[in-house]
């Protein structure tokens, strides 16, 4: 994780210039915006791999998400995860003295609720659930169920506890 703090002759938006093109912003503005409007999920991931240089694995779900715009290639989602509705997925985190920049990694088949956080430097393990209306500030484990603000252990999923309906759980055959 980066930090940059400012000082007294410097602002913050004289630092992110620095660190980043602001035409190459604006690109990823305008990518992740067509992003939400592209009804085929092909297409979408397509731009987000090719455009955006994010890491994106196979049959994932990606709902209208927010991504960092000035970071996306900071994100990474892994094989059969699905990111639902209005979630937002920060790369990076500006606050009044400091920029934070930060990986942010989601596992294989976990599932990141409706309007959910996920602050820069988090990674969610395989299997991990994120409630909605969750703000994930510290890595979640595999295999839990983490929801609040800030997120919290709620607890672990397993085959019989699973947050699914018995009819949609894979077979183990």
């Amino acid at each position: 994780m980066l930090v940059l703090r400012s000082d007294a002759r410097t602002d913050l938006v004289s630092q992110w210039l620095l660190v980043r093109n602001p035409l190459r912003t604006m690109f990823n503005t305008v990518v992740i915006v067509l992003c939400k409007f592209v009804p085929w999920m092909w297409l979408k991931v397509f731009l987000m791999r090719h455009c955006l240089r994010m890491r994106i694995g196979r049959n994932v779900g990606i709902a209208p998400v927010e991504f960092s715009s000035l970071f996306p290639e900071l994100i990474s989602v892994g094989d059969g995860s699905v990111i639902g509705w209005k979630a937002t997925l920060a790369g990076h985190l500006l606050t009044h003295r400091r920029v934070i920049l930060g990986r942010v990694r989601i596992g294989r088949n976990a599932l990141i609720g409706a309007l959910a956080a996920v602050q820069p430097g988090v990674t969610i393990g395989d299997g991990a659930v994120v409630a909605m209306h969750s703000l994930v500030d510290k890595d979640i484990p595999p295999g839990e169920l983490w929801g609040g603000v800030p997120a919290r252990f709620i607890r672990r999923l397993d085959d019989a506890s699973s947050p699914l309906p018995p009819c949609l759980r894979e077979s183990q055959d």
